[in-house]
């Protein structure tokens, strides 16, 4: 573009970046006469890039407000967001987030990765039961406690643990779980509604 110069009309293309800043991606003179958007002209791609900092209390299935150094970023969470390695969320646990920026303006989360959690298979029985409860906390193993209404009860959430139309499990928000018991004697999470 060149020089800004005072009182000039400019429209401007901007990104959210891993800072949680937003950065000019396009800056262009309006047209005089009439006024020109920086959404007509073509912005340069932003690659996937990476970033760690903990989950915020008030993540949702659709959203993510990850605390960084820099501030508290919201990333966008979507039918393309791969939480194959990070199926339960809760406030303070750290994570690694590849970005991109969608088409929205907005960034959205490309992969979770929660890099303290581990998970193993199992083979689960053809038994199933549902039940409804809380989740109030996660262990490392993937261990979760689901607060039901005849007490806690400890849940493996595993590869094979279908969270449907969920993008992951956010300790404090009540589930619909169905589970059956796996070759491990551990009950295992089977699918995830809300």
């Amino acid at each position: 573009m060149g020089t800004l110069v005072e009182n000039q009309g400019i429209a401007v293309a901007v990104y959210r970046g891993d800072d949680a800043y937003l950065h000019a991606a396009k800056i262009v003179k309006t047209v005089e006469g009439g006024a020109q958007s920086a959404a007509s002209y073509s912005t340069p791609a932003v690659a996937t890039t990476s970033t760690s900092g903990t989950v915020n209390a008030n993540s949702t299935k659709d959203m993510l407000y990850l605390n960084t150094s820099g501030g508290t970023m919201q990333i966008k969470l979507d039918n393309n967001t791969d939480t194959s390695a990070c199926k339960v969320m809760y406030s303070g646990q750290p994570v690694k987030v590849e970005v991109y920026r969608g088409n929205d303006e907005y960034l959205h989360a490309a992969k979770i990765t929660w890099s303290e959690g581990t998970y193993s298979q199992a083979s689960l029985d053809s038994n199933t039961v549902t039940v409804t409860g809380t989740a109030v906390e996660i262990t490392k193993d993937y261990t979760l406690s689901l607060s039901t209404s005849g007490g806690t009860m400890k849940i493996r959430v595993d590869g094979n643990s279908n969270l449907g139309d969920e993008k992951a499990i956010f300790i404090g928000k009540v589930y619909n779980v169905t589970v059956a018991r796996g070759t491990d004697e551990y009950l295992h999470v089977v699918s995830v509604s809300q």
